[in-house]
């Protein structure tokens, strides 16, 4: 008499299957998370400078209605992915004006040359490592044109009051 044996590995997979979308959902929306409420807070933050003030559940619906799948919500994605330059321009605020006083120049030498426009006001660079550390500091007088910064060979970045410059290495 034949017996028949039932596979299970197919049940075993699709449980293997589940197990591993359910936490990488998990990871991904705990990261997730995070960048929402970042953005959210910033969002708020901004609504704090309207005239009239704002409702946070008024920003709940305008993010949620900003969102790629808004009209169609599933419960994989739920609303989709928000778009928060949208609902900030919606605001109505103005944007604060980019300010670039420096300009970054390589020498025939191979050290770099930061130029400034502005020669009105005193300045401090902040010549910062990669990973962190301070290399070196300049305290830029008023009237003073440029400053020099001898190669290095690792990747850095110039920080002034205004604008921070990435230094490639040499």
């Amino acid at each position: 008499m034949a017996t028949s044996r039932r596979c299970y590995l197919p049940y075993i997979l699709a449980w293997v299957n589940s197990v591993i979308r359910v936490r990488i959902c998990r990871n991904i929306m705990t990261m997730g998370s995070c960048h929402m409420a970042g953005a959210m807070a910033s969002l708020v933050q901004a609504a704090k400078m309207l005239p009239n003030g704002y409702s946070a559940q008024d920003l709940i619906q305008r993010v949620r209605l900003s969102a790629s799948q808004a009209f169609a919500p599933d419960s994989f994605l739920g609303y989709g992915i928000p778009n928060f330059a949208l609902v900030y321009n919606g605001l109505g605020l103005n944007s604060a004006p980019v300010i670039h006083p420096w300009v970054l120049n390589q020498s025939n030498d191979g050290a770099w040359i930061l130029r400034r426009v502005d020669l009105r006001s005193s300045d401090r660079l902040e010549y910062f490592a990669a990973d962190g550390r301070l290399i070196q500091s300049f305290e830029v007088a008023q009237g003073q044109a440029e400053v020099r910064i001898e190669p290095q060979s690792f990747w850095g970045f110039v920080r002034s009051k205004t604008q921070v410059l990435p230094m490639a290495p040499r």
